[in-house]
C-alpha cells in the first residue's frame, strides 16, 4: 500500500514538473517580449512538497507534544484539530509558493 502511494506521489511529482517546465510562459516586462523558461515556475512544485513536509512536521509534533492523547475521547479532538490545522495551514503555504514563483503576468500555451 505504501509503495503505491508513494508511486503515486512521484508520479503526479515529475508529471508537475513537466507540466510546469513546458506550458507556462512569463511574460516580461518589455512589451512584446516572452520569456520562455523561468526556474520559479519549474520550482513551484519541489516548493509545495517541501513545505509540506515541513508543514506535516510541525503539525505532527504539535499533536504528539502539545495534545497529548491520554484517554479515549480525547482520540478524535486531536485528530480534528491535526486535520484542520494542516489543511488551513497548506492552503497558506500554497498561496504563499503560488505569490512567490508565479510572475506578475503569465501566458498558458
Amino acid at each position: 500500500m505504501s509503495a503505491d502511494l508513494f508511486g503515486s506521489f512521484a508520479e503526479s511529482s515529475c508529471a508537475s514538473l513537466v507540466i510546469s517546465s513546458t506550458t507556462l510562459h512569463a511574460l516580461s516586462d518589455t512589451p512584446g517580449v516572452v520569456c520562455h523558461f523561468y526556474i520559479a515556475n519549474l520550482m513551484y512544485p519541489l516548493i509545495i512538497i517541501a513545505l509540506g513536509i515541513v508543514l506535516c512536521i510541525f503539525v505532527s509534533v504539535l499533536s504528539t507534544h502539545v495534545m497529548r492523547v491520554e484517554t479515549l475521547d480525547k482520540i478524535e479532538k486531536t485528530l480534528k484539530v491535526q486535520l484542520l490545522l494542516s489543511t488551513f495551514l497548506l492552503i497558506g503555504v500554497i498561496y504563499l509558493a503560488a505569490y512567490l514563483t508565479y510572475p506578475t503576468k503569465f501566458i498558458l500555451k
